[in-house]
Formats: structure tokens, sequence, C-alpha cells
């Protein structure tokens, strides 16, 4: 496992897998779109080693984490262990976990890229979706758009200097229902 000290805090990693090379820029994005984020239950879905659940965990009774590679959620594990958040930890795709959550599951707020038709049925009042392609952010907040969901704000990161890729964390919430 590699180590990288994140806004204070110590994670380890899959040396196998992604995890973000430009600190300086993920912490102005935990600081601006995770820490402030508040509630009882957070859904982090493509978890990864646990980094946004770790900020998620200072100001959140319990957090789902969901993450295909084992050895990333390994590192969540390890990197979550000493929180005071309960954490339940699933290691299958996202598309495969949401086909099999129990419909009663309710979350104050979900940090996720994709799953759009999901997205439009559960209950939380708030989303924020991180993503570093555009075009499929596009065609993903059109969806959802559809479906009820509301831009509240989005914020771009550069996280490759001199390059065309640039992060986008979006803030959406659910449209309040109007009863007849």
């Amino acid at each position: 496992f590699g180590k990288a000290k994140v806004a204070g805090k110590e994670l380890k990693f899959s040396l196998a897998s992604f995890f973000q090379s430009n600190i300086s820029m993920l912490e102005k994005l935990i600081e601006r779109e995770v820490a402030p984020l508040k509630g009882n239950r957070a859904l982090d879905l493509y978890c990864g080693a646990g980094l946004f659940s770790l900020f998620l965990a200072e100001r959140f009774e319990a957090i789902d984490c969901v993450e295909s590679e084992a050895a990333s959620l390994e590192a969540a594990r390890m990197n979550l262990e000493s929180t005071k958040a309960k954490i339940e930890f699933s290691c299958t795709t996202v598309e495969h976990w949401t086909e099999k959550a129990p419909t009663d599951l309710s979350f104050d707020y979900i940090v996720a890229p994709q799953v759009r038709t999901w997205l439009s049925f559960v209950d939380a009042p708030a989303l924020l979706y991180i993503s570093c392609d555009l075009a499929s952010l596009a065609r993903d907040l059109r969806d959802l758009f559809q479906k009820g969901w509301q831009l509240e704000n989005m914020t771009l990161y550069d996280f490759y200097p001199q390059t065309g890729r640039l992060e986008a964390a979006v803030h959406l919430k659910k449209e309040a229902k109007h009863d007849p």
C-alpha cells in the first residue's frame, strides 16, 4: 500500500489502483465540497480507498461504502477503522449494488458519479456528483434533471493544469414534491 497525507489525514491506498495525484487541488475539493456535508447517513459510491468517506465520517453517523476493487476496499477499511461513524462496506460494482439495494434505504447525502436510473428513485434530498468526464456528466445531468433533481451549484477543478481535463463537483437537490 502507498500512503498520502490529504488535509491533515493519513491515507493508505492500493498502488495498483487510481489515487488522485494533485494533492493540493484534492484538498481544495474536499474542503469546499465534501467536508461541509453533514447528516445521519451518507452513501459513497465508487469509494476507492475511502478518501471522501474519511472526511464524511466526521459529520455523519453512518456511511455505506461501495467499491468493486478489493484492494481499494481493503485500504478503505484500514483508513476508516478508527472513525466513530458506523461504516458498511460492499465489495461489488455500484451497478450491482443498486440493483440489490433495499428499497427502504434513506440517505441524507450521496457522493456519486453515474447510476442515473437508481438515483432518480432513491430517498435522498441531496447528491454530490464528482466527475472527470464532462461529456458523461452532461448526459447524466440531463437525465437527473428530468427525474426531479435540481442544480444547486457546480465548481470546476483543474487537477491537471495545461491539459483539457477538468474535474467537476456538482451539488444537486431533489425537487420538492407539491401536493395537489
